[in-house]
C-alpha cells in the first residue's frame, strides 16, 4: 500500500514536469496560409508564435516570450520553439489555448513580419459561451473578456448591452456598442444582435484587433440581417457559420476593412446576385469549394498602384459563375471601360487570380467576358474560364514600360490556364507591352473566335489550341510570340497566322493544322520547327503560305497538303526544308531567287540554292541580278537570257540595223569589265561602261563599226570593278 502511494505521488510529480494543457482546458486549431506581399503562399518559412505583447523589431528573431503550442488537439505533443515552419503549401498549423498571439514570420528568404492573430474558443468548451462556458450568462450587463484563455474581469462590456436567453445566449445592445480595446482583446460568443436591428445600419458592434467572435453573428429580423462595422484594425472576424452570404455582405466586410489588408472568406455556395461585388485595394476575396453565382469588380486607379486577389480552393473545387442576365464580366476591374484603349500606366497592379473555374453563363447572357482587366503584371494561376458570351480572357495594358524601381514592374506571369466554349476568343492579350508577358501553359478549345490572339509580345512555354472557329493562334501587328511548344490547330481557319507588321515568331516545336496551317504576312521572320498539316482541304491547299511575309527558317514535316508551299509574295528570302511522305506539288508561285529550299514529297525533290553575290575587297564582283537590254541590239526583236552577270546570252534583233547595244547592269563600285564573243564575220567589243551600264559595239575584221547581223548570238561575261 505504501509503495503504491509513493509511486502515485512520484507520477504526479513527473506529470507536473511535463508541459501540457491545464485540466479541463480545450485547445483550438490554427490552420492558415502564410503569404507574401504578392498573396502567394510561402512554404518552409520560419515562424514563431509568442505571447501577446512580445518583443518586436526588425532584428529580434524569434520574438519573445514564446507561447506554448501543440501539434495535437489533446495537448500531449508540444511543439518545440524556435524551429516551427510552414508546410510545403505555406500553411501554419498548431493547436493552442484560445486567445490572442503575436505571430512572427522570419528567415533568410522572407521579409520579417509580425502580426497579431486570435484563436477563437470552441463553442461548448471551457472559457467559451454556452454549455461548459462562463462568459455569456443571462442578465449579465456586460461581457467577461478572455485573455489567452483566462477570464480577466467582469462587466467590461458596455452598460447598454445585456445577455438574454440560455445556452449560447443572445447579445442585445441599445444602439452602438464597443467591446475590448486595441490593447485588451475581447472574446465574445453566442448569437450577436444589436437591439432594433431590422435593416443594415440600424446598429453596429465595434471589434478591435485580437477580438474573436464565435457562433452565429448578427441575426437580424426579417430578411435584412445587420452587418457589423469593423473599425480600427486590419483584422478579419472569422465566424463559423457567419461568413458573408450575400454580395452586399461581402461589400460590407470589404468596407469594414477599409485601407487595411485583409481576407474576406466566403464559404456558403449559392447566389450572390443581389448586387455586384466591389473589391477594394489590398483585400483578398477567398471562396471555399462549391458553385457561387457572382460578378466581381476589383479596384483600379489612373494614378497609383492598386492590388487585390480573388482565390478559390482550386479550379476543380471552386466555380464562380456570372449571375444570369447580368450581361457583365465575371471578374473585371472597376474602371475598365474608361481605361481600355488608353496608354495609362496604372489600372490594376499585380492582381492575383488563383484556383478558380470562371463560368460566364453565356446561355443566360447577351454580353460579358470571363476575366477582363486593364493593368500591369497580372498573375492568373490555375484558372479555367468557360462559357463566356464574349472572350474568356481579355488582359490589357497600353502604358509605356518604365521599370525604374519597385512598384513599376510590368512583368506578369500566368500558369495552368484554360479557356473553353466561349463565344469569342479563348485568350486576348492587348497592348504593346501588355498586361502579361510570360505564360507557363495555355489551353483553349471550342471557342467562337481564336484560341489565342495577341497584340502583345509574349512568351509561352506550352500552347495547345484546337477546334476554335477562327483559328488556333493569331499574332497581330507589332506583336511577337516565343513558344517552346506551340500546337495551334483548327479544322476551319488558320493554324498560325502572322499578320502584317508582326514581330519575330519563334516556335521550337509544335503542330500547325488548319485550312491554312501557317500563313505569314509579316517580313519580320523567325524560326519554326513543326509538323504542318492541312486539316480541311483533302490535300488541295498549301501547308505554308507567304503573303507578303518572309525572313523565316522553317523545318517541317508536311501532311495532306498540295502544294507544300505557296509563294504569293515574299518581302524577305526564306530557308525552307521539309519532307512529305505523300506525293504533292512542291511549290506554287515564284520563290525569291535568294531562297534556300529543300523539299521532298514522295519521290519528288525540289532544291533551290540562292544565287550568290560575290564581292572582293568589299566591292561587288559578280551579282546574281540579271542585266536587261536598255538600248536595242538592232532596232527591234532582240532578247536576253542571263544567270546573273557571269553568263549572259543576247540574241540580236531583226529590225533596221544598228552597230551598238547597251545593257543595264547592277550597280558596281566603278564600272564593268565584260568580254563578248559572236558567231559570224564580226568582232564585237565593250566600248564604254558606267557603274550601272555597259555599251557594246560591233566591228568587222577591218576594225570598222558595222551593223549587227540579224539573230546573232552574243556570249557575254561581266565582272564589276
Amino acid at each position: 500500500m505504501q509503495l503504491r502511494i509513493a509511486l502515485k505521488k512520484l507520477a504526479i510529480v513527473f506529470a507536473l514536469l511535463i508541459p501540457g494543457i491545464a485540466a479541463g482546458q480545450s485547445l483550438s486549431l490554427y490552420n492558415k496560409p502564410i503569404t507574401n506581399s504578392a498573396g502567394r503562399p510561402v512554404g518552409g518559412a520560419l515562424v514563431a508564435v509568442c505571447q501577446i505583447g512580445a518583443t518586436v523589431g526588425t532584428t529580434t528573431t524569434p520574438c519573445s516570450p514564446l507561447a506554448t503550442i501543440y501539434s495535437d488537439s489533446g495537448g500531449t505533443m508540444p511543439i518545440i520553439q524556435p524551429g516551427l515552419t510552414t508546410d510545403g503549401l505555406g500553411n501554419l498549423i498548431f493547436w493552442a489555448p484560445p486567445g490572442a498571439y503575436d505571430i512572427q514570420i522570419y528567415g533568410p528568404s522572407v521579409n520579417l513580419t509580425m502580426y497579431l492573430d486570435t484563436l477563437a474558443c470552441l463553442p461548448g468548451g471551457v472559457n467559451c459561451g454556452g454549455p461548459g462556458g462562463g462568459n455569456v450568462t443571462p442578465g449579465n450587463p456586460g461581457i467577461i473578456p478572455i485573455y489567452n484563455g483566462v477570464a480577466i474581469g467582469s462587466n467590461i462590456g458596455p452598460s447598454n448591452c445585456s445577455i438574454t436567453g440560455v445556452g449560447l445566449g443572445n447579445l442585445s445592445c441599445t444602439g452602438s456598442a464597443t467591446f475590448g480595446s486595441p490593447s485588451l482583446p475581447a472574446q465574445l460568443t453566442g448569437a450577436l444582435q444589436p437591439s432594433g436591428c431590422t435593416a443594415p445600419g440600424a446598429g453596429f458592434i465595434t471589434f478591435f484587433l485580437g477580438d474573436s467572435v464565435t457562433g452565429l453573428p448578427l441575426i437580424g429580423s426579417g430578411t435584412n440581417p445587420c452587418v457589423p462595422l469593423l473599425v480600427g484594425s486590419p483584422y478579419v472576424v472569422n465566424v463559423p457559420g457567419g461568413y458573408p452570404a450575400t454580395a452586399a455582405g461581402i461589400n460590407s466586410a470589404d468596407t469594414a476593412l477599409g485601407a487595411n489588408a485583409g481576407v474576406i472568406n466566403v464559404t456558403t455556395p449559392g447566389s450572390y446576385c443581389d448586387t455586384q461585388v466591389l473589391l477594394s485595394a489590398n483585400h483578398t476575396l477567398s471562396f471555399g469549394p462549391g458553385l457561387y453565382q457572382v460578378n466581381i469588380a476589383g479596384a483600379d486607379s489612373t494614378t497609383a498602384n492598386v492590388a487585390w486577389a480573388v482565390v478559390g480552393a482550386g479550379s476543380n473545387q471552386t466555380t464562380l459563375q456570372s449571375c444570369a442576365s447580368s450581361n457583365s464580366d465575371a471578374i473585371t476591374s472597376q474602371h475598365f471601360p474608361s481605361l481600355t484603349g488608353t496608354s495609362n500606366f496604372y489600372g490594376v497592379y499585380h492582381p492575383v487570380i488563383r484556383g478558380l473555374t470562371i463560368d460566364g453563363n453565356k446561355a443566360n447572357e447577351t454580353a460579358g467576358f470571363g476575366i477582363r482587366l486593364y493593368g500591369r503584371a497580372i498573375w492568373p494561376i490555375d484558372v479555367f474560364v468557360q462559357n463566356a458570351f464574349q472572350d474568356g480572357y481579355w488582359l490589357e495594358w497600353g502604358g509605356t514600360e518604365s521599370d525604374t524601381g519597385s512598384g513599376t514592374s510590368v512583368s506578369g506571369m500566368g500558369s495552368t490556364l484554360e479557356s473553353d466554349y466561349n463565344g469569342g476568343n479563348g485568350f486576348t492579350f492587348k497592348g504593346a507591352t501588355g498586361a502579361i508577358q510570360s505564360l507557363a501553359s495555355l489551353i483553349a478549345h471550342n471557342d467562337g473566335g481564336w484560341g489565342l490572339q495577341t497584340f502583345t509580345n509574349i512568351q509561352i512555354g506550352n500552347i495547345n489550341t484546337y477546334e476554335n472557329t477562327s483559328g488556333g493562334c493569331d499574332v497581330k501587328s507589332a506583336a511577337s510570340i516565343l513558344a517552346s511548344v506551340a500546337n495551334c490547330e483548327t479544322g476551319t481557319g488558320w493554324g498560325l497566322l502572322i499578320e502584317s507588321g508582326a514581330g519575330i515568331t519563334t516556335i521550337a516545336s509544335g503542330i500547325l493544322t488548319g485550312n491554312i496551317p501557317f500563313e505569314s504576312d509579316s517580313s519580320s521572320g523567325g524560326t519554326i520547327n513543326a509538323s504542318i498539316a492541312n486539316s480541311g482541304s483533302s490535300g488541295t491547299l498549301p501547308c505554308i503560305k507567304f503573303n507578303g511575309g518572309g525572313g523565316y527558317t522553317i523545318t517541317a514535316n508536311f501532311f495532306t497538303c498540295n502544294p507544300l508551299v505557296s509563294f504569293v509574295s515574299e518581302l524577305q528570302p526564306d530557308i525552307i526544308m521539309g519532307v512529305s511522305t505523300t506525293a504533292a506539288t512542291l511549290t506554287s508561285g515564284t520563290p525569291s531567287t535568294a531562297d534556300f529550299i529543300s523539299l521532298v514529297a514522295g519521290s519528288t525533290k525540289y532544291n533551290q540554292l540562292p544565287s550568290p553575290t560575290i564581292t572582293m575587297g568589299g566591292n561587288l564582283l559578280v551579282s546574281p541580278i540579271a542585266p536587261t537590254i536598255s538600248t536595242h541590239f538592232n532596232t527591234s526583236g532582240d532578247a536576253i537570257v542571263a544567270n546573273g552577270t557571269s553568263s549572259i546570252l543576247v540574241v540580236t534583233g531583226t529590225g533596221a540595223g544598228t552597230s551598238t547595244g547597251v545593257l543595264a547592269m547592277p550597280t558596281a563600285a566603278n564600272g564593268w569589265n565584260c568580254s563578248i564573243g559572236a558567231s559570224g564575220a564580226s568582232a564585237p567589243q565593250e566600248t564604254s561602261t558606267g557603274t550601272a551600264s555597259v555599251t557594246f559595239t560591233n566591228y568587222n575584221f577591218a576594225g570598222t563599226p558595222t551593223n549587227w547581223a540579224n539573230s546573232t548570238s552574243l556570249h557575254i561575261t561581266c565582272q564589276a570593278y
